[in-house]
Formats: structure tokens, sequence, C-alpha cells
């Protein structure tokens, strides 16, 4: 069965999905200040099966998928080529600090801009560190037919230029079903937002671990958050 299908595929990868609940006209997720709500705030659609609620039972109308990043970022570093290609972001930056002439540097990689170099001195980045970004925009499923659903995923920027924007390069972090447009964008990124703030506490902000497969040791990874990333339309929702 499909369920049978996910939870084998959870138990080999690691990877699993958190499912929040969300106003059936896309208002707002009930996460942080609304995680205890009954009813949305915007159009007073109620939360819960109204059937299921006189039976007792508290059956959410509609919900939406978060994939923690945490345990995607682990699986990277499995095997010893995942683990090589995610050492590329140390070693270009090392390699630019070595250069003594600015005119001589090439900027041909996001490592080559100061708001990246600045971060680094600032934090002090070691060889397992990773930088991510966040990217969201709106994709229509089927053509001719109003479905769209809006995807935010991750950038992993440590991977070398040739794997940039390959598949592995871009993980999922949240999908919102549609048709409509999400009213309250914060809201459904709360528990991306917070998961990545709880990744940078980890054990006393040293990181999280990995299983390193190149040196075949468990190692510590701090995750360092780059930019929010969408189009122009996308980019006011994010940044208000």
């Amino acid at each position: 069965s499909s369920q049978k299908r996910k939870k084998t595929v959870a138990e080999l990868s690691g990877i699993i999905e958190v499912r929040e609940d969300m106003c059936v006209n896309l208002c707002h997720a009930y996460t942080g200040p609304h995680k205890d709500l009954e009813a949305c705030t915007i159009c007073s659609e109620p939360r819960w099966n109204v059937a299921q609620l006189r039976k007792g039972k508290k059956v959410p109308r509609q919900q939406f998928t978060t994939f923690p990043l945490g345990l995607q970022l682990q699986a990277l570093w499995r095997s010893p080529e995942g683990a090589d290609a995610m050492r590329y972001r140390h070693h270009k930056e090392f390699s630019i600090l070595q250069e003594s002439d600015d005119e001589e540097l090439i900027y041909d990689d996001i490592f080559c801009g100061t708001e990246y170099l600045d971060l680094s001195d600032r934090v002090h980045t070691r060889e397992t560190d990773v930088l991510v970004s966040l990217s969201i925009d709106g994709a229509q499923l089927y053509q001719n037919k109003k479905s769209d659903t809006w995807i935010t995923c991750f950038k992993v920027e440590n991977l070398p230029l040739k794997k940039q924007f390959k598949d592995i390069s871009s993980l999922t972090a949240v999908v919102i079903p549609g048709p409509n447009k999400p009213k309250d964008i914060d809201s459904f990124l709360f528990w991306t937002v917070y998961h990545i703030s709880a990744l940078q506490r980890e054990d006393n902000s040293n990181g999280i671990h990995i299983w390193d497969s190149k040196i075949e040791r468990v190692a510590s990874q701090q995750v360092l958050f780059g930019f929010g990333l969408a189009d122009a339309m996308g980019l006011t929702e994010i940044d208000g």
C-alpha cells in the first residue's frame, strides 16, 4: 500500500514528513500563535471536520506537509561521494582567502561575496558546516486546471558548481496544497524556520551530528542560513 511504501522509505532514508493543520482557504496554518485556535482568524472557517467533531473526534479539514531539514542534511553525508561534494564550500572558501590580490579573484560562486565571507568570519566556519538558502514559489500541477500548489525548497549551497542546480541540491521543505494563495505565509513556514533555529542551537550551538563517510566518523555540522529566494511576487510574501 501507499502508506507502507512511505513508511519503508522513511525507515531506509531517515527522512520523515510532519503534517500540520491549516485553514481550508489557505488563510493561515495552525502553528505558533494560531496552534490552539478552533477556527480561522480571517475567514472564520472551522478547523475541524464538523461531522467527526460531533462524534467527539478532532479531525482536521486540511493539512500541509513539512520535511525537517536536519534529517535530509545528514543523508547527504552517508556516502563518500556525497561527503566529498559537501566539502566544496570549505575548499572554495579556503582558495578565496588565499588570493592575495582582489583583482585576480574570479567571482564565480556565492562564496566569493562579502555577505558570505563576513558570515564565515563571524561564526568561524568548519569543514563540515553547511550553507542553505530557502526558495518558495507556486506551481500549477495540472495543465488547464486551477490546482496551484506552493512549494518551498532548501537549496544546499555547499555543492560543487556542476551539482548546485541538480536534484541533489534541492531539498523539499514545505508543500502547501492549493488552489488558493496562502495569505499568512509566515505561519506555513513557522516550523521550518523554528527547526533551523533548533539545529543551530543543537549541542550548545556546536551543531547537529552527522556520519561523515569520507573519514568514517561522527562529526558536527553547523547549519548556516543564506538567503530567502523567490520571484518578484513571492518575495513580497517572505520579506513582508
